[in-house]
């Protein structure tokens, strides 16, 4: 095997974001803020039963509000998100590590269920579940926003009038250690949604303090990670391929037909990114069929 170097080039690129904090600290409000700064449609994965709607009336998105907090829900979610969207905000990712069902319950219950009571083989488990969903993360084709609670203690401190105060302070996100390692931008929130940036590959937001964060911070975040080569996406590969062989109408109706797609859809931009892929991908196994029902 021959090993070769070129010159780097930066291209342009997707968020890969995490929010976290205690409860009450403006999360989900934030991330919609940096949604709208970053500019096109959001989808947002509500596992708070329902309490993203409220916002509905101040920002323009749409919601899937989970049932449960298996991890699998999410993954299937992830596969199934349709190329219209160019935002997708999980709020939050902490229900599927420790909510009913999520990974350390079931880890928990198949460790119970083993003669020895080791909860070893669920981890293995558990492991790949866990390599699943980053996968669908990072390699997702749209901006992911991902929420995080974090643990929360009370500290007393000093007010502005000199007096003791209690104040609730988030420490470590809910989640697998070392997630943030895998993402572009980390912010912690506290209770006065004032925003610290612990990590960040934009020089000038490194270690800032931001007060309320709102839709200017998802701007530069937009014009920054938009500085690069642009290459196309896998939904733009598709809309040639398809053009330079046939109809859109003709690529759905034999879509339908050999069950990759549901009926309902009638624009390539809701297929599902995962099965954008698999189209791109399998093109020379498809084309000779859309000739043959030319």
């Amino acid at each position: 095997m021959s090993i070769t170097f070129k010159r780097a080039t930066k291209k342009s690129a997707k968020l890969r974001g995490g929010l976290y904090g205690p409860s009450g600290c403006g999360k989900t409000w934030t991330s919609l803020c940096i949604a709208k700064g970053l500019g096109g449609k959001t989808a947002l994965i509500d596992t708070e039963h329902g309490s993203a709607s409220k916002y509905s009336d101040i920002f323009d998105f749409d919601v899937c509000e989970m049932k449960t907090f298996n991890p699998g829900e999410l993954i299937e979610a992830l596969q199934n998100i349709p190329g219209v969207y160019s935002t997708v905000i999980i709020d939050s990712m902490s229900a599927f590590w420790q909510g009913e069902g999520g990974i350390l319950q079931q880890v928990d219950n198949q460790g119970r269920r083993s003669q020895s009571g080791s909860t070893f083989m669920a981890w293995g488990d558990a492991s790949k579940t866990l390599t699943r969903i980053n996968d669908l993360i990072m390699g997702a084709p749209y901006h992911v926003i991902t929420t995080m609670r974090s643990k929360s203690e009370w500290v007393v401190e000093k007010n502005d009038k000199g007096k003791a105060s209690p104040r609730k302070i988030g420490l470590a996100p809910v989640w697998k250690d070392g997630w943030e390692y895998n993402l572009d931008f980390v912010m912690r929130l506290d209770h006065d949604n004032t925003g610290v940036v612990e990590k960040t590959r934009i020089p000038e937001l490194a270690s800032c303090v931001v007060q309320k964060p709102d839709e200017q911070l998802g701007k530069q975040l937009r014009e920054w990670l938009g500085k690069g080569i642009e290459e196309p996406t896998l939904l733009d590969q598709l809309t040639v391929l398809i053009k330079e062989t046939t109809t859109t109408k003709k690529f759905l109706t034999l879509a339908v037909e050999r069950g990759h797609i549901n009926e309902g859809v009638k624009d390539i931009k809701m297929i599902p990114n995962e099965k954008v892929g698999f189209f791109v991908n399998k093109w020379d196994e498809i084309q000779p069929l859309l000739s043959e029902n030319k």
